[in-house]
């Protein structure tokens, strides 16, 4: 289960994104062309990676830009294992 928290600029997700999860309707929300979405208290799966992935498509379709912080090291290393950490643009 995710919660996202939000203020103006920024968004905390906490939880689990994983294939457990109900994410198919989840969508991270928008109020500016720049977000920053902080990480640290996300558990990830391939699933979650997938929606993360489908979020910076969504919005970089919108001209919105996502500036991915306190990236867990377990979701570096799957982005990177996957050969998709260019795309999300992590580390």
């Amino acid at each position: 289960m995710i919660e996202i928290q939000q203020t103006a600029q920024n968004i905390k997700l906490i939880g689990s994104l994983t294939r457990f999860d109900n994410i198919g309707s989840l969508s991270l929300p928008v109020n500016d062309k720049n977000i920053n979405v902080d990480l640290m208290e996300l558990t990830i799966d391939t699933a979650g990676l997938a929606w993360l992935l489908q979020q910076k498509q969504v919005l970089a379709a919108q001209s919105v830009v996502i500036a991915w912080q306190n990236v867990p090291q377990d979701l570096s290393n799957l982005a990177r294992i996957s050969d998709v950490n260019h795309i999300l643009e992590i580390e």
